[in-house]
């Protein structure tokens, strides 16, 4: 059954994600969302971060107060989504909406890394990769 996901609530809250000293990737799959960023929250995506089979990747709603990244980060999904939990909304469809999911996020969030143009964030089988509202990416 999916869950919901990581939630980020304002910002006291923070996500860093990074994998310089072992190699293992971390994955988060089989979410609703599968990291929800709301109201300034801080967070890092970088280094060998995968979102499998999940409704919606990371959705980031409302402004950041500081540039934030992701980078060296996959979204893919290779399967039908879970069944949703109970009381699950919205509904969902049977494969991943989008990798990324921007809602007014106007001042600072960057996609990839412009000091190395290999291939750093990618985005398979998905439905959008980047879907962005009302807001004001740097992608690379």
């Amino acid at each position: 059954m999916m869950w919901r996901g990581i939630e980020l609530q304002g910002t006291n809250s923070t996500l860093k994600t990074n994998n310089i000293s072992i190699n293992v990737a971390t994955e988060i799959a089989d979410a609703q969302y599968g990291v929800l960023v709301q109201n300034g929250a801080n967070y890092i995506v970088w280094k060998d971060v995968i979102f499998k089979n999940n409704f919606i990747g990371m959705q980031v709603n409302g402004p950041t107060f500081q540039t934030r990244f992701v980078t060296e980060t996959k979204f893919t999904c290779n399967a039908d989504l879970l069944p949703m939990y109970p009381g699950q909304s919205p509904q969902v469809c049977s494969r991943s909406y989008a990798g990324m999911e921007l809602n007014n996020v106007f001042n600072g969030i960057n996609i990839g890394d412009a000091t190395n143009m290999t291939p750093q964030v990618t985005f398979e089988y998905l439905n959008i990769g980047i879907l962005s509202r009302f807001s004001n990416p740097s992608i690379f």
